[in-house]
């Protein structure tokens, strides 16, 4: 048959290895961190050599704390389960959930920074009429104190007729 699963069966491991297919299942979940399985608990070709480490070490008298130093003695580090279709999908909703508040924030500080931009324009505006504002009173100002000192020079200054 054409694509068949490379995955085995409990019942198919416990026949290669001799081994009840509840044993070959207890060691799977007892040692889930080095068997690796896909979705339906089958096992991966390669896992069934730690299943039948895990028998050679119960069959010596070696307890459960003691395969699993030793399995990772072997192995580095665990070998990571596959992960089930549904932790998949809530982890896929989880990472859109949080690409759309990022995408959500990076849309709110556009905004921000549009709007910042907009009140710092408007400011410079202000700034500059405030100042022309300011130089026209200052102008006026100027002028309306030299008509002031026009007009009392004019007040201070007798008639021709009086000054002698």
């Amino acid at each position: 048959m054409a694509g068949k699963n490379p995955y085995l069966s409990a019942a198919e491991v416990a026949r290669q290895l001799g081994l009840p297919p509840s044993t070959v299942r207890y060691y799977r979940d007892q040692f889930a961190d080095y068997i690796t399985t896909d979705k339906h608990k089958r096992l991966d070709p390669e896992s069934v050599e730690v299943v039948q480490i895990v028998a050679d070490l119960y069959k010596k008298g070696n307890k459960r704390n003691d395969i699993e130093r030793h399995l990772g003695d072997m192995y580095g580090h665990p070998v990571p389960a596959i992960i089930n279709y549904e932790q998949q999908q809530q982890q896929a909703t989880t990472q859109q959930q949080a690409q759309e508040r990022l995408a959500k924030a990076l849309e709110t500080l556009s905004d921000q920074k549009q709007r910042q931009d907009i009140l710092e324009q408007r400011q410079e505006d202000y700034k500059r009429d405030t100042q022309e504002q300011i130089n026209k009173m200052e102008k006026r100002l100027i002028e309306l104190e030299s008509m002031l000192n026009q007009k009392n020079h004019r007040r201070n200054k007798k008639p021709w007729w009086k000054i002698w």
